[in-house]
């Protein structure tokens, strides 16, 4: 579950916050992924993770969404069909 309007970042206890903190996010999100798009999914997964963590650092709806941010695919190697990648340490 992504954040990506008020409602849903209230349902999920987000009660103070700027509203553009969801904008923010929201745009910096599809910037990552159209500047990305046509790299392979596990690079472009790999350069959405960098560039929205260093949001995520000042945005907590960017480090909501980004806890929640994996890769899936049909390849079902070594039993599984997620490649998650171990968070950057946030200070």
């Amino acid at each position: 579950m992504f954040i990506s309007e008020f409602q849903e970042a209230f349902s999920w206890g987000f009660y103070v916050f700027n509203r553009n903190l969801i904008d923010e996010s929201n745009d910096s999100f599809a910037l990552y992924v159209s500047q990305n798009i046509h790299q392979p999914l596990d690079v472009l997964y790999e350069n959405i993770i960098q560039e929205y963590a260093i949001m995520a650092k000042t945005n907590p709806i960017a480090q909501f969404n980004l806890e929640r941010l994996y890769l899936t695919s049909n390849n079902y190697q070594n039993g599984s069909n997620c490649f998650c990648k171990e968070l950057p340490e946030l200070p």
